[in-house]
């Protein structure tokens, strides 16, 4: 990884220089070892949180955290820290000099968390945790802390980082900690479904709460401390109790409770993609903020109650004005799952999509996004540029196939005929002809100058993943999850059908720029069954080499790069090297990697580690000196192939 310390305090020397250089390069901020640009922020995967001040907005993104000035909006800077976590915590220090963000790691149970402390003014970390969930006391001088496993709580003098005390009781995992504003007074949360309140100087049991029918997730007290905000996990129900009786007061929709300064509102979130107040007295819905376009993850009202910041699985963080319930702002480009990538011809444009569906156009030299293209009602699984560079081919699933002009960024009439989602899309070498395949289990032969639908091949019997020419455009290869079926584009008849080691099919198909190999993916989620890419002879339709264990993938709770699936895989324009992007079966670098093959022999030749979670799609610009990856974790990353030791980040 590179220097996150010296980058973090050069952007913060920025902010207070009031430069605005820095604010434009956040392209280059906390980059992985081998990466030169980093396209969109991460999507967005917990808490947001304003400093006590109300100067910064901390943003919790699947890439670390990101700050930004809360009067301007502009990025300050990007926390990175996290490689094996998705982010879920970010909560200031009541004086706003320390940020604790937390992640989770693991899967399917085997799950523990991490929990940074982050000086605010340098941007280090001050000290690490082993721990889920964490709160500062309201004289900073105490952070209480718990971890999914051990069932405690432990109690930290924040100057000197000793232990002071650990409380223990709880039968179940807890997920949340909370102190009250006075600070003698600590409230806890999770699996055993009650919430215990502790008396934090002797160590002891106060009450204990029972209500909830499911999990309790988070935690919070009222300014005044008289009522306490409980969540029930994935059920949307947020309890109000009675914190000198212990009873339950009301019962409002919604998660991600926030108290105003007053405490006489209450925030939260939806799943609607609405943002609700609420009367915290009588329990009344006093507003309803609607516009976000996915659910609603987090809130948080500004320290002076006039603004409420949210922050959704559509992208964005949106600004309003507490009173009017206008919209001040949105901060975008925490773009959600990336899907695919492609490269134009010239090497100058890099297009990306995925769930959210719009096609974005970048400026590979600057970072720059200077399209975006809209037209798709689901997300898009595919993009691909024509041979000349003038046409993008998009398919999603929505069903429909779109083609742009790249030159005026209009589309043309859509091409219909799948009847599931467009999983596929390629163009022929020629230009001439559009393969898709789908979820229908078929693939489609369009003309691309008319749109008219050529043929329909059929053989498949179950959904066909990935469509590529050969470079001669004589041949079409079609993986699905049952086979790779070869196809002769002229007289649209089968060639060949392969089968290998399929276990749970094939994800991705490429032909080598001499169309003598054949690469596939393989779809795996058994553990232990092993990740493999498979190179194929064209003329004879043998396996020549089967490709895994890679030597130095990351290992991560016992989860490593030889159990998952290859989504993407690509040849460099000279043949010589054969990319591959992985999924795993937990999120964080163990999921993120791609790796670099020497095509010829098979071997290994290198790790880039730096995606927090699948990596889609692989994609080689056309001089072969830089691999596009598009990865679940939100982001493109532009990586420097020219040289073994690429540009550290500055």
């Amino acid at each position: 990884m590179k220097n996150t310390t010296l980058t973090a305090t050069l952007l913060l020397t920025a902010l207070i220089l009031s430069t605005t250089a820095a604010a434009q390069d956040y392209t280059r901020w906390g980059l992985p070892e081998g990466a030169v640009l980093r396209l969109g922020k991460g999507k967005l995967t917990g808490e947001i949180a304003y400093s006590p001040d109300g100067k910064l907005l901390a943003v919790a993104s699947a890439i670390g955290v990101w700050l930004y000035d809360a009067n301007t909006f502009k990025e300050v800077a990007l926390l990175v820290g996290h490689l094996d976590a998705v982010v879920e915590t970010t909560r200031f220090s009541p004086d706003g000099e320390t940020l604790a963000s937390g992640g989770t790691i693991g899967y399917e149970g085997n799950t523990t968390g991490t929990i940074h402390l982050w000086d605010v003014t340098t941007g280090t970390i001050k000290n690490t945790l082993t721990a889920r969930t964490v709160s500062f006391s309201p004289d900073r001088n105490t952070l209480a802390s718990a971890d999914y496993h051990d069932r405690t709580i432990r109690l930290w003098n924040v100057n000197t980082g000793e232990l002071k005390n650990t409380l223990t009781g709880h039968t179940g995992s807890i997920a949340s900690v909370c102190f009250g504003p006075d600070g003698q007074t600590l409230a806890s949360a999770y699996y055993d479904k009650t919430i215990r309140l502790w008396n934090v100087a002797a160590g002891t049991l106060q009450k204990t709460f029972a209500g909830h029918i499911h999990e309790v997730y988070r935690l919070s007290f009222s300014p005044n401390g008289q009522t306490l905000a409980s969540e029930g996990w994935n059920n949307e129900k947020i309890h109000l109790w009675n914190v000198a009786t212990g009873t339950l007061q009301n019962t409002v929709t919604g998660h991600s409770a926030r108290f105003s300064s007053d405490g006489n509102t209450l925030a939260s979130a939806s799943s609607d993609g609405t943002v609700r107040l609420w009367d915290v007295n009588t329990g009344e819905l006093r507003q309803t903020f609607g516009g976000h376009a996915g659910s609603v993850i987090s809130v948080c009202f500004s320290p002076d109650g006039k603004t409420l910041a949210s922050a959704s699985r559509d992208g964005t963080v949106r600004l309003w004005d507490v009173n009017t319930g206008t919209l001040q702002t949105a901060l975008t480009e925490h773009i959600a799952d990336v899907s695919t990538v492609c490269f134009s011809p010239d090497g100058h444009t890099l297009a990306s999509a995925g769930s959210d569906s719009r096609i974005r156009l970048w400026d590979v030299a600057t970072g720059e996004r200077h399209q975006t293209l809209i037209s798709h009602t689901s997300g898009i699984t595919s993009v691909c540029f024509s041979p000349d560079g003038q046409i993008l081919a998009s398919g999603g699933g929505d069903r429909m196939i779109w083609l742009w002009d790249i030159t005026t960024g209009t589309f043309r009439n859509p091409l219909t005929g799948h009847t599931d989602a467009v999983n596929s899309v390629c163009f022929s070498p020629n230009g001439n002809t559009l393969a898709s395949g789908s979820e229908d289990k078929t693939v489609h032969l369009w003309d691309v100058a008319t749109g008219e639908h050529l043929t329909t091949l059929l053989g498949h019997t179950d959904a066909v993943n990935s469509v590529c020419f050969s470079p001669d455009g004589n041949l079409l290869a079609s993986g699905g999850y049952d086979t790779i079926r070869l196809w002769d584009v002229p007289s649209s008849t089968p060639r060949n059908i392969l089968t290998g080691n399929t276990y749970f099919g094939f994800l991705s198909v490429c032909f080598s720029p001499d169309g003598q190999t054949f690469a596939s993916g393989r779809a795996s989620q058994m553990e232990g069954d092993g990740t493999t890419i498979q190179l194929w002879d064209i003329p004879s339709g043998i396996l020549q080499k089967t490709l895994n264990s890679v030597p130095d993938s990351p290992v991560m709770d016992g989860v490593s790069s030889t159990d998952g699936s290859v989504l993407s895989v690509c040849f460099s324009p000279d043949g010589q090297t054969l990319a591959s992007g992985y999924s795993g079966p937990a999120e964080g670098s163990a999921s993120g990697s791609i790796w670099l093959w020497d095509a010829a022999t098979g071997e290994h030749l290198r790790s880039l580690i730096g995606h927090t979670n699948a990596v889609t799609s692989v994609y080689f610009s056309p001089d072969g000196k830089t691999l596009a990856s598009g990865s679940s974790d939100g982001t493109v990353l532009l990586w420097d192939l020219a040289s073994p030791t690429s540009e550290k980040n500055r």
